[in-house]
């Protein structure tokens, strides 16, 4: 049976509005969703009809026009600047298409930092670093930095740093966009198979016919509503 603690994330009437040049450009229209604990959701839809800016507002790097969303029961919609950076840190993971790895720290302390953000004890953080680590195929790649890991390297780091505090989602802007066809179908087995084995919920941009077929659930946007809602 259905109820508000079975959803990790809850999307009500969410609208986003912006003002260019005294003219009112409405990207988002009354979008509204669930997503239940260990779905896998792909975003899909042509350039322009407001994905990366629902994924923003899901991640709580914008605010919405109007409506609510509530990630782990928490209404993030009502939360000020201060509580939502806390919030973001404990309980949203991000991987970008642009990993946005610090170069001057090796893979390690990467994956690390969210860890330190959140005061968290430093030999835990450790031990759980290395082990996300290894569990994406980075063993004997801790120290190496940025400049010296291949591309599907640095995103299987981001991936890693994303898992860090346990997130209750991560969000994921089109993950694999700047990876070869090889790099990228290792990337989506490893995030596949992560997500399954540990139940985490995940949220994904795409563009990529084969990366969205595999998800649970597919959301189709089209001029800044949901067109499609395919379960799988």
């Amino acid at each position: 049976m259905d109820s508000k603690k079975e959803y990790v994330v809850s999307v009500r009437d969410i609208c986003k509005n912006y003002s260019i040049g005294g003219n009112v450009l409405n990207v988002l229209k009354e979008i509204t969703f669930n997503i239940k604990k260990g779905e896998i959701v792909s975003i899909v839809g042509p350039s322009g009809v407001g994905k990366s800016t629902l994924l923003n507002i899901l991640g709580t790097l914008d605010k919405p026009t109007s409506g609510s969303i509530s990630i782990d029961s928490e209404n993030v919609t009502e939360l000020n600047e201060n509580e939502l950076a806390l919030f973001r840190n404990k309980k949203i993971g991000f991987v970008f298409q642009f990993h946005h790895l610090l170069p001057e720290f090796s893979a390690l302390e990467n994956v690390m930092m969210p860890g330190f953000i959140s005061r968290d004890n430093k030999t835990e953080i450790r031990e759980k670093s290395e082990k996300l680590l290894k569990d994406v195929g980075l063993e004997g790649r801790f120290d190496h930095k940025p400049g010296e890991l291949s591309g599907g390297e640095l995103q299987r780091v981001a991936f890693a740093r994303a898992l860090i505090n346990n997130p209750a989602v991560i969000l994921a802007d089109e993950p694999t966009g700047n990876l070869d066809r090889i790099n990228s179908e290792n990337l989506h087995e490893i995030i596949w198979s992560y997500c399954k084995e540990k139940a985490q919920t995940f949220v994904l941009v795409t563009h990529n016919e084969k990366l969205s077929e595999k998800s649970d659930r597919i959301i189709e946007l089209f001029d800044g509503k949901i067109k499609r809602d395919i379960k799988e």
